[in-house]
């Protein structure tokens, strides 16, 4: 226990003395973009690729995209080529350029062929073994450097122990990193279709390195064969490009705002559509063994399995086009989906505030906040995913109609 503690001593000691003395103005000048692995660490194999070949190509597309849409920031790249690039001096690349954002761009691999799905991550403990075996192959790169004992102070990427460390580790960039993440989970369902799973936190040596806002993206898995048929195709690595580039955008416009989503967060519209609990029209409430919440793998949209319990009031749609005089966007977190009308004492709601509910393809629908901005929905769904909420996500309306991502950002102007 006293060697771990020393540990984390060192370790803190060793980061950049500028850790708690970057600019906060919130303009964006430079961004660095990692592609993870390389060289004589191949990273996760698939049948057929290499991660360290999918994620060199995706960076350099993504870079490319960026520089195209803002030219005035600077891309840096750890690596351009098949190289060796160890995982401190990574860091030290986005540390010594003063990057104002760090995305490092990783392929996943699980034992079981059948995993999918992108998922991003940011510094922090580990919540999962799931998430814990993620960070040990990703720091187990650190392997294939000479005398990494003592370049990382003893830190064994296969022990438990060695991820004490990270319990004692303050990010003062973990808001904006966490929305970072969102937004680059937001892009990769809509412009890759990849299944969300999530914007999770974990012990990264390449991020807790870094001095400022930073994320790590695992793109998809390449040990599914469908998943790397499309990692590596230039149609998939190109899709995949435009979704962190995307995110990027994003994440500029909100930055160089000097927003503060917790504080808009606490100002979610007075006057939502509120579910009624007194109307005598009111059907039964569904019991809570009626409900049966999937993820729709497609749309990553939450829909319900039939039950055939009973027969459902067909009340109005909401309806899903936009009328072009229609210029009012609202975002709103969607948590549940039901196949019947559930009053506002159901326990899966009475807790929650500014709910609003609406009937779309064969279900009623329930979202909670509303919010002006896009940015400031995907925070409140983070907030909601640490309360539970695993299967939250951000839903746009123009007045009462729901619409599409792409559309309400066209409405928007964006």
């Amino acid at each position: 226990m006293v060697t771990s503690v020393i540990m984390v001593l060192v370790l803190i000691m060793l980061l950049p003395r500028d850790a708690q003395a970057r600019d906060k103005s919130g303009r964006i000048t430079t961004i660095v973009i990692d592609a993870g692995h390389g060289g004589k660490d191949p990273g996760a194999l698939g049948r057929n690729s290499r991660e360290k070949d999918i994620t060199l190509k995706v960076a350099l597309k993504t870079g490319e995209l960026i520089r195209k849409q803002h030219p005035d920031v600077k891309v840096v790249y750890t690596r351009t080529k098949d190289e060796f690039i160890e995982l401190h001096r990574r860091a030290e690349i986005a540390n010594r350029t003063k990057a104002d954002l760090f995305i490092s761009i990783h392929c996943n691999a699980h034992k079981s062929r059948t995993h999918y799905g992108a998922e991003t991550f940011v510094m922090g403990l580990h919540r999962s073994q799931a998430n814990l075996d993620v960070a040990r192959f990703e720091n187990a790169a650190i392997l294939y450097e000479d005398d990494y004992k003592e370049k990382y102070e003893g830190f064994d990427p296969n022990s438990p122990e060695s991820y004490i460390i990270f319990s004692m580790y303050q990010n003062i960039y973990r808001e904006q990193s966490l929305l970072m993440a969102s937004l680059v989970q937001n892009e990769l369902g809509d412009k890759s279709k990849r299944f969300d799973r999530g914007v999770k936190e974990a012990g990264f040596l390449v991020l807790y390195r870094t001095t400022m806002p930073s994320v790590l993206v695992e793109l998809g898995f390449i040990s599914n064969s469908n998943e790397e048929e499309y990692l590596r195709s230039s149609q998939g690595q190109q899709q995949l490009a435009e979704s962190l580039a995307a995110a990027f955008t994003s994440y500029r416009q909100h930055t160089e705002k000097n927003s503060k989503p917790r504080e808009v967060i606490s100002q979610a519209r007075p006057n939502p559509t509120i579910i009624n609990t007194t109307s005598a029209d009111s059907p039964a409430m569904a019991s809570p063994e009626t409900l049966s919440v999937v993820r729709n793998t497609q749309t990553g949209s939450l829909d319900t399995q039939k039950t055939g319990q009973g027969k459902r009031q067909e009340p109005q749609s909401v309806k899903t086009k936009t009328s072009s005089s229609v210029t009012d966007v609202t975002w709103r977190v969607q948590i549940l989906t039901s196949p019947k009308k559930l009053n506002q004492s159901h326990s899966k709601l009475k807790n929650m505030g500014n709910i609003f509910e609406y009937y779309h393809k064969g279900a009623w629908k329930y979202t909670t906040g509303a919010f002006s901005t896009e940015e400031e929905a995907l925070v409140y769904r983070n907030q909601l995913k640490n309360q539970g909420f695993s299967d939250a996500f951000v839903v746009p309306f123009a007045g009462n109609e729901r619409i599409t991502p792409e559309e309400a950002r066209k409405l928007q102007g964006k």
